[in-house]
């Protein structure tokens, strides 16, 4: 969706391109051509530009730019001894590089030349180096960049690729070195916008957009225990307000990081989950567009991490953490649980597993990842997924000759992360893009998932899949049947994207599936499922639903398959703190089954989530060896230091946990000597657990002391 302004501008484009094609003259063309550089907001365009050598047609020195027009002979080299129009702009650029040697951006910004005849534009970079070059230019010395062409199929598209063209190789702006984003931007980001936010929200309420992505939001909060009360409305939407900001933030700064030549719209950055409401009213679409501009201002290379995990860290309030119980963890002992966990011998096999599904094209090919995997089941603000990607990357360039983009690819087919907080799901995946350059630009297979990793809706409603399928209730209660087998396809996702944006569309096309290997029983539940989402979408609103179904059904799948590596930080939080009597109830449940539970004189749940979390994550996601078989699922969890020492924890340490989970403790981490501490708050200390499923139990009793 463009702004009013960008429609204005790429009409007076389309207008002064319909003149251009009929002109011949080269003073005409040139005409035509200063409008265009003056439509673009170029202020300094000077035509006839006298130099000791000639005059130029034109020359924009603040841009640092200069157009040779020639129509005679096209833009082909002229005779044996005629100077050709490629050498002439040579000489030119030459010229002009000696005469404004001494300004500001001189050293930073080489000079660049436009050869036109008004149909074709060729972009050239003048490379000579040395005072030779400059006093004998040769063609030789120019890098051509790009050309497009004016006279294409429509005066729109072509249009289209001028703005485009101007914007990305001529414009300034996009030209000179970024800064860095100021320590206190997310203030000026943030609090200025987001009453305007809040307006456009209000003015959104009654669209069925909104509305569900709106409940979809409430929902995903609800499931954390801190579903916003519906009688504060005004809270309510201000929050929801906040997280879609911060949401818009983190994916404005990935789509910044990307080295793609076509300017990303807020369109395409906030096309899915609860933010894309925006795109669905002008002033919405507006407000992102303009965000989106002001994060492209600054180089995010190698602050980004930085800058995502302070923003989540501030915005998620001090009640908010609590709630939560998220503490975040430091740099290195992270990176020291990724060295002890993703060992040498599990780099080989996993990377060797990951390059067979990447490059396979047998059904074993693809199967070869089932149980292999490293997941962070709270991944927080990303820590975590950040130094496992950068130590799988790393390793597979070094040790397994891999190119980068190969080894990103390894490591993004890897890395896994789940939180049940939207806001830092969103921000882990964005930590994880920084780690993975090698990525293609646009990439959504990264494996990070708004999800509760206790999954204690299955615990108290059962399964939500059968044998064939996964059933997905939508906020008013209708039904999307996802096939097992689609979730098992090699293209799953691009499949699934097709079909949502197709039944999303005002007039739904018969399917087509034909470059995708799809068998007559998976095209008709397909069939199915879109018939469901054209009725969706046209009651509930579209967009959301690839998100939603994403979000749902891989971790399920995850959880089916299993991961070989369990690590992170589970939320320090006592259980009698949890507000949601609902969510206290299930947990007190689930406490029972795994033989953890302790109960005061009020008969409440009693204990730490921590201790919860691991044993239930350790018993979904790690799978349990057969008797006389070598384990080769371990985890490593950091926890308060009571885990070591409480009487409370005892079930715990005993490594035995209901009928059928077990696991073989390693001697833990004491972190309690540690200064500074890894965690200030942590009166008790920290500790880190570690070990590996087993057949038969050995409990905890070997403690590792830390110092330094």
């Amino acid at each position: 969706m463009r702004s009013y302004q960008e429609e204005r501008v790429l009409k007076q484009v389309v207008y002064r391109l319909k003149l251009l094609a009929g002109s011949t003259s080269e003073d005409v063309i040139c005409a035509h051509f200063e409008k265009l550089f003056s439509i673009a907001g170029f202020e300094d365009v000077q035509r006839e530009h006298q130099i000791e050598g000639g005059v130029v047609d034109i020359v924009a020195v603040g841009a640092r730019l200069a157009v040779v027009i020639s129509t005679s002979a096209g833009l082909q080299k002229l005779g044996k001894n005629i100077e050709s129009p490629k050498a002439q702009l040579a000489r030119y650029l030459a010229l002009l590089t000696a005469k404004y040697k001494k300004l500001k951006q001189a050293k930073k910004l080489p000079w660049r030349g436009i050869l036109t005849d008004g149909k074709i534009v060729k972009l050239f970079e003048w490379q000579g180096r040395g005072p030779t070059s400059i006093k004998q230019p040769q063609a030789a010395d120019l890098l051509e960049l790009t050309n497009i062409r004016l006279d294409g199929k429509t005066r729109k598209v072509a249009a289209l690729a001028w703005v485009e063209f101007v914007e990305n190789y001529i414009a300034i702006d996009n030209r000179l070195p970024k800064p860095n984003p100021p320590a206190n931007l997310l203030e000026k980001l943030l609090e200025p916008r987001l009453k305007d936010l809040t307006n456009a929200a209000e003015k959104a309420e009654r669209d069925k957009h909104y509305e569900t992505k709106y409940e979809i939001w409430k929902s995903v909060l609800g499931s954390t225990g801190m579903k916003p009360p519906d009688h504060e409305q005004l809270r309510s939407r201000r929050l929801f307000c906040e997280h879609t900001a911060n949401v818009s933030i983190a994916r404005g700064i990935v789509a910044s990081l990307e080295k793609s030549k076509a300017k990303k719209q807020a369109t395409d950055v906030l096309n899915d989950s609860f933010v894309c409401w925006l795109n669905t009213i002008i002033e919405g679409g507006e407000w992102a567009e303009k965000l989106l501009k002001r994060l492209n201002r600054y180089n995010w290379s190698g602050t980004t991490r930085d800058f995502l995990q302070t923003t989540f860290e501030r915005k998620i309030n001090k009640e908010d953490r609590k709630d939560f119980g998220k503490h975040y963890t430091p740099d290195w002992l992270a990176i020291k649980i990724c060295e002890d966990s993703l060992d040498v011998a599990w780099l080989d096999r996993s990377i060797d597993a990951a390059l067979r599904v990447l490059n396979g094209s047998t059904q074993s090919d693809q199967k070869a990842l089932q149980g292999i995997g490293v997941l962070d089941p709270t991944c927080g603000s990303g820590t975590f997924l950040y130094h496992a990607a950068r130590r799988i990357v790393e390793y597979a360039i070094d040790n397994k000759q891999l190119s980068l983009s190969q080894a990103s690819q390894c490591a993004a087919a890897l890395v896994h992360g789940m939180d049940v907080h939207p806001v830092a799901a969103e921000m882990s995946r964005a930590v994880l893009s920084t780690a993975l350059p090698g990525l293609p630009a646009g990439n959504k297979q990264l494996s990070v998932y708004v999800c509760d990793a206790l999954h204690l809706h299955e615990f108290e409603h059962g399964r939500l899949w059968a044998e064939l399928e996964i059933v997905i209730p939508t906020v008013q209660q209708r039904a999307i049947n996802v096939p097992i087998k689609l979730l098992n396809h090699k293209n799953s996702a691009a499949i699934i994207t097709y079909i949502v944006n197709n039944a999303a569309a005002f007039s739904p096309e018969a399917l087509r599936f034909s470059k995708w290997e799809i068998d007559q029983d998976l095209k008709a539940d397909l069939k199915k499922m879109h018939s469901q989402l054209v009725e969706i979408c046209n009651r509930e609103g579209d967009h959301v639903w690839d998100w939603m179904i994403r979000n749902i059904c891989k971790p399920l799948q995850l959880s089916a398959a299993g991961v070989d590596r369990l690590i992170g930080n589970p939320p320090w939080l006592a259980v009698y703190d949890i507000e949601d009597k609902a969510r206290k109830k299930s947990i007190a449940k689930l406490q029972s089954e795994y033989g953890l539970t302790r109960r005061s004189r009020s008969n409440s749940a009693q204990g730490d989530l921590a201790e919860l979390f691991c044993v239930r994550t350790i018993s979904q996601y790690l799978p349990q060896p057969a008797k006389n078989t070598k384990s080769t699922g371990k985890f490593s969890f950091v926890l308060p230091g009571n885990a070591l020492t409480k009487q409370t924890w005892e079930p715990f340490r005993s490594g035995k946990w209901g009928l059928n989970t077990t696991v073989k403790f390693y001697p833990a981490w004491d972190l309690t000597a540690v200064k500074p501490p890894p965690f200030s708050h942590a009166s008790n200390g920290t500790c880190v657990v570690r070990g590996e499923s087993a057949f038969s139990s050995v409990g905890l009793k070997s403690v590792l002391q830390w110092r330094g």
